[in-house]
This record gives C-alpha cells, sequence and structure tokens, in this order.
C-alpha cells in the first residue's frame, strides 16, 4: 500500500514540475511576443510573473527531492555507523554465540531449564566481557529487537532504502531474528505489534535477497520430536519474559 503512494506521489511531483514548466514556457513565450509588438501592458507582466512562477515552482519541487533523496542517503550512512555501535556488535555477537549453543545443546532461554546459565557457562569463556546467560541473552535479545524495529519503521516510512541490506547486513538481520524469533514470538501474544517492523522487514529482505539458513525453531521442535523426554516446549512462556 505505502509503494502506491508513493508512486502515486512521484507520479505527482512529476506532473506538478511538467505544469511550472509548461507555465514557464507560455510566459517567455508571451514575453518575446510582447516585445515583437514593442508594447509593454499587463500582458508583459503576466507573462514575466507565469516564468517566475514557473522557475519558483519548479525550483521548490527540486528542492524537495533533493531533500527526500539526502534523508534516506543520510539515514543510510547513520545505519552503517549504528550497526558497529560497540554495544549493537556486543549483543549480536552474544547471541551468535547464543545461536551456536542452541544447536549445540538443544534449548533456549524459553525451556525452564534450572542448569541453563551452568550449561551456558561451558560456552563462555574469563576473557567474555559478556558471559552467556539467560539474563544477558534476553536483553541481547530486547536491544537488537528494538534497534532492528527502529530501521524496520524507518523503511517502511521510506527512509531507509531496501537495497541496504543486499550485503551481509541483510543476511546478519535474518540471523538474528532467527535466533530470538521464539521470544519474539511470545512478547507478541501479549502484544501483537511487538517488533512487527522488524519482522515484516525480516521477511521482505528474506525474501528479496532468497536468503535459505536452518532455522532454529525448526531445529528445536526436530529435536523435540527426536528426544521427547526433553520436554522441549514449542514456544517461550510468556510470562517468563523480561521487557
Amino acid at each position: 500500500m505505502r509503494r502506491v503512494i508513493k508512486d502515486i506521489l512521484f507520479v505527482g511531483v512529476l506532473v506538478c514540475m511538467s505544469i511550472a514548466l509548461l507555465v514557464t514556457i507560455i510566459g517567455v513565450i508571451g514575453i518575446v511576443q510582447t516585445y515583437q509588438i514593442g508594447t509593454i501592458d499587463l500582458a508583459f507582466a503576466a507573462a514575466l510573473f507565469s516564468v517566475v512562477s514557473g522557475l519558483t515552482s519548479i525550483g521548490s519541487l527540486v528542492v524537495a527531492i533533493f531533500t527526500i533523496v539526502n534523508d534516506s542517503v543520510s539515514n543510510v550512512r547513520t545505519y552503517y555507523e549504528a550497526v558497529e555501535d560497540e554495544k549493537i556488535v556486543k549483543a549480536r555477537h552474544l547471541l551468535y554465540k547464543y545461536r551456536d549453543f542452541m544447536f549445540e545443546e538443544g534449548i533456549s532461554v524459553c525451556h525452564k531449564n534450572p542448569r541453563f546459565d551452568e550449561i551456558a557457562s561451558n560456552y563462555s569463556s574469563d576473557e567474555d566481557e559478556t558471559p552467556l546467560t539467560e539474563k544477558n541473552i534476553r536483553e541481547a535479545a530486547s536491544k537488537m529487537a528494538n534497534f532492528y524495529q527502529m530501521w524496520g519503521l524507518l523503511h517502511k516510512n521510506g527512509l531507509l532504502p531496501i537495497w541496504v541490506f543486499n550485503t551481509s547486513s541483510g543476511e546478519n538481520l535474518v540471523r538474528i531474528y532467527d535466533t530470538i524469533e521464539d521470544i519474539i514470538d511470545a512478547k507478541r501474544e501479549k502484544n501483537s505489534l511487538y517488533g512487527n517492523e522488524f519482522v515484516d522487514m525480516c521477511e521482505k529482505i528474506r525474501k528479496r535477497n532468497n536468503i535459505k539458513m536452518k532455522s532454529v525453531k525448526e531445529y528445536l521442535k526436530e529435536r523435540k520430536e527426536a528426544i521427547p523426554e526433553e520436554s522441549i516446549p514449542e514456544n517461550c512462556p510468556a510470562e517468563e519474559l523480561v521487557n
């Protein structure tokens, strides 16, 4: 729907520029004709006014278009700077480690395992500033979900072009979403709007870039069916979520 609105606005701008250009041309013709006749009267003034009005309109439209384009370019630059922010990088790397942990151990923070932190400690070293614990994982998940929600909102409103994610940045976004999908799904049970722009943008990037990766959620589901005694729930209990 928004794409249709943007197309309509673009056509509208072109029409306005065409009309302004036409008015300018008519004004110039009027000035020439008046000059050739040798009389300077109201006709000349009207023609001159048409030229000035037309040029002003064209100038205003050019400035408006330039502003829109410049805002998008500025947001692209800001995105690349923000994605390398130290806190975002730490949260992203922690979730990558958490993703590997889930594939190895077959459990997530949603599984009510009282030994989660103990098991996860084997995946952390003394040098890690942020050890792999349930608390740290939930905080990192919330940080990344809010981060991509903001950029998804800007994209939805035409302020961040989707081609920004044509590189590895798009695959990284999809990987993060896949890693914390169960946490997001549980929060969406209580608030259906939670992370909606993040989810929508992720699916758009996945289809646009034809990104295919092994799903954590599907793997845990398959593991539950293969080893039922582990009693792995399909969804993260909403009552255990950390805002």
